[in-house]
């Protein structure tokens, strides 16, 4: 309509004529309901006005009639101007016009520019475009997924398509049957007149589409049979007729238990009882009735067997008499019942020995000043004495040893919490398993991240500070920490205009040379410090000090620090000190029971060497749920040889990605390019193009341009297809704004109201 700028449906603009022809009114727009004009250059007049007034449909239906009139330059315009205004339809007309070099140069480049946005608009013959363009440069997939979703939004040449792609195999039988079901639903009709004239066509998909709704209704599980439920008890009522009674009052059916519970309220109904308790007339049930008789038995006779009659007794004494009559005279059932008892009664000793309530040899029971003492090695037995444990060793001996060993593998295959570095003190982020990912602090002993010591860097460069960190670890505490935590203690200090570097863990002052360093080591050392004695004897290791590095080595694991056992298992086995099979496997499974991924996966190695590959499936099973990638690499060998499962296999690759993503710091809140956090009045902005990235100045962004330039490209592509291949609610087009129905794709059966720019598929009696 010329008035509005709308389109409406044909069924609308009929209804309209009519009800104007009825009322002899002077034709008037549906939608706007202003007078139609009734000249060409009238509606011209309107239309430009529309125009004026930045109406994108009224300037593409501009454009159209220069189309039609061969002003290909100035149909361009216009359609470039509703395109720019969000019009869906101007979209496809521009890259029609890019295609075919009317009025403009033919560039493919922006056609599929214009393409992709008229598809993500609902444009369903722009999407079968893209799609025809991705078939013939060879990617399928992709020409696939558009078809499928015009195809859903009722495009009859997506369909064609998607059948000859389902003969060269390109789509699956589920996926063309789920495309035709929903483009048959897709088919509507603006009248009675339009239904005729597609019937035809129409009609070999309509059976088709109608059995196919007719078996679904055939063969739907119903939620219960034709009898339906009891009304009174609700329980489903049973097949056969004759378990169910007709009451012919209300036509209900009702199950047989109901029926009969009716008739015997009924009965009951009839006759009195005397209330058992208060003698008062009332009517009592049969339970209370019981109940009554019951308490009377007990309270007046004595218990009697309830076959033979003969009084029970009442004491356990009184009962062995009558089971020992009972065997006198050859009852089996009594002998059978009496070594019942006495079987259970050697049992429960057995089992009270086993449980360490008595001794193993003596069988005295740990009761007043009688101790029981646990054996050294398992927790099977206990004893009274030194003189019964060496009795009964012989005897124990084997069973012993079993369980030494299944209380050591309880130990050894026990998935550790987190693996033998532990947290950053300071960020409290898993530490990675890289030792050059963290740096340790001598000042505590400890361990701390790259991303905290590189924050303490870049603050000292900040501060204009001297580097107080000639070696990699601080002396103060022998701590630790991540190099952001490092970093933002640097900051810190920087800030607080504090020209002495403190340690970010313990924050005592850290020396400004190698001796005071040392020094603080040598302090950490005497006081047992094991990261501390650790540190020295890798270093002395590194420097060809064997002697001293295995001193310090044996120190510090002696007071439990996982990666000195893993370091002698190391020396062991390389012959830096007398090699001993023995002792390095003794320190790989201290080692790996402590959480040292290396030396679990080491372990693995000597098992699958040995041929117990069960025990090095479990091994590579715990290092690569902690995090380490060697063993994961080696589950995936070992699924090639079929000693690991597929739900094995995927467990572990999935606790790997945990492990690694948990030792990861959280970038996105800091700045890609410096590291810096999102704090206070530090305001982050994202990268333009995609959403990995954020950075804190322009400065920042140049920067770090070079490395996220290719991730950026990539992101943007992947955010530019979810975009593409989103199924849109509904087409280009719209609903009509007065019936609310779909328009049709075909441009024919709508009205364009040049009043207000509305386009409508109005049905026979839409504006009435």
């Amino acid at each position: 309509m010329t008035c509005c700028s709308k389109s409406i449906c044909n069924g609308c603009n009929y209804a309209n004529k009519i009800r104007e022809y009825e009322g002899k009114r002077h034709p008037k727009c549906p939608f706007c309901r202003k007078s139609s004009p009734s000249t060409v250059e009238a509606c011209d007049k309107m239309i430009m006005k529309r125009i004026e007034a930045n109406d994108p449909v009224a300037m593409r239906y501009k454009g159209k009639e220069l189309c039609k009139k061969g002003e290909y330059g100035s149909a361009f315009e216009y359609f470039k101007k509703a395109a720019g205004l969000g019009d869906v339809e101007a979209q496809f007309q521009v890259a029609d016009l890019y295609r075919n070099g009317l009025g403009v140069e033919k560039d493919r480049g922006r056609e599929i520019h214009h393409l992709e946005e008229a598809a993500i608009g609902g444009h369903p013959y722009a999407r079968y475009n893209l799609g025809c363009h991705e078939w013939h440069n060879d990617n399928k997939e992709r020409a696939v997924k558009h078809w499928i979703i015009s195809a859903n939004l009722g495009d009859d040449a997506s369909i064609k398509a998607l059948m000859n792609a389902f003969r060269e195999g390109c789509i699956s039988k589920d996926d063309l049957a789920a495309a035709l079901h929903a483009a048959c639903k897709s088919v509507r009709y603006c009248g009675i007149k339009c239904q005729k004239d597609h019937r035809r066509q129409h009609k070999k998909d309509c059976k088709k589409r109608a059995a196919e709704l007719r078996d679904e209704l055939l063969f739907k599980q119903p939620e219960s049979s034709h009898h339906g439920d009891c009304p009174i008890c609700c329980l489903p009522l049973q097949l056969d007729p004759k378990k169910s009674t007709f009451m012919t009052c209300c036509s209900k059916v009702i199950c047989k238990g109901c029926d009969h519970a009716n008739q015997i309220r009924e009965i009951e109904g009839k006759l009195k009882f005397k209330c058992p308790f208060c003698c008062c007339s009332k009517v009592v049930c049969y339970g209370c009735d019981c109940v009554n008789q019951i308490r009377e038995w007990k309270e007046s006779l004595q218990h009697r067997c309830p076959f033979c009659r003969e009084p029970i007794p009442s004491t356990e004494k009184e009962c062995e008499k009558l089971k020992l009559k009972r065997i006198e005279v050859n009852d089996p059932v009594a002998m059978r019942h009496k070594g019942g008892e006495k079987y259970n009664e050697g049992k429960m000793a057995c089992y009270n020995m086993s449980n360490i309530s008595c001794c193993a040899s003596c069988g005295i029971a740990e009761v007043d000043d009688v101790k029981l003492k646990e054996c050294a090695t398992c927790d099977l037995v206990r004893y009274c004495s030194d003189a019964c444990l060496k009795e009964h060793k012989s005897q124990h001996k084997e069973d012993c040893k079993k369980r030494v060993a299944e209380l050591h593998d309880e130990i050894l295959f026990k998935q550790p919490e987190s693996t033998n570095r532990g947290d950053c003190p300071i960020c409290m982020i898993p530490l990675q398993l890289d030792p050059k990912q963290s740096t340790i602090k001598q000042c505590c002993s400890k361990v701390i991240c790259n991303g905290c010591y590189c924050a303490n860097k870049i603050r000292e460069v900040e501060a204009s500070l001297k580097s107080s960190y000639p070696n990699s670890m601080t002396s103060c505490c022998s701590k630790v920490i991540c190099k952001g935590c490092d970093l933002a203690n640097e900051k810190q200090k920087m800030e607080e205009s504090q020209s002495q570097i403190l340690c970010p863990f313990c924050r005592h002052p850290v020396p400004p040379t190698d001796e005071g360093i040392d020094l603080n080591t040598m302090k950490r050392i005497e006081a047992n410090d094991p990261v501390a004695m650790r540190h020295v004897g890798t270093r002395c290791y590194h420097e060809g000090d064997y002697d001293s590095a295995f001193e310090y080595f044996t120190k510090a694991s002696g007071l439990g620090e996982a990666d000195a056992h893993y370091q002698l298992s190391t020396m062991y086995r390389d012959g830096f000190v007398e090699e001993s099979k023995k002792k390095e496997l003794y320190h790989l499974e201290e080692a790996a029971i402590a959480g040292h991924p290396r030396a679990r996966c080491n372990l693995a190695v000597l098992d699958c060497e040995n041929g117990r590959t069960m025990r090095a499936v479990k091994h590579f099973m715990i290092a690569a749920k902690l995090g380490h990638d060697l063993s994961l690499e080696n589950l995936k060998n070992l699924y090639l040889r079929g000693a690991v499962t597929k739900e094995d296999l995927a467990t572990a690759i999935r606790a790997h990605q945990a492990a690694v993503d948990a030792m990861k710091t959280d970038t996105s809140s800091c700045c890609a390019s410096c590291g810096i956090a999102e704090v206070d009045d530090i305001k982050l902005s994202e990268c333009a193009d995609c959403d990995l990235a954020k950075y804190c100045s322009d400065a920042c962004q140049k920067e770090h341009k070079s490395q996220h330039e290719e991730a950026c490209k990539k992101r943007a592509a992947e955010l530019r297809d979810e975009i593409l291949f989103r199924q849109p609610e509904s087409s280009h087009l719209g609903d009509c704004p007065i019936c609310c129905l779909p328009l049709p794709l075909d441009l024919k059966k709508s009205v364009m109201q040049a009043c207000c720019s509305k386009a409508a598929l109005m049905l026979m009696g839409c504006g009435r």
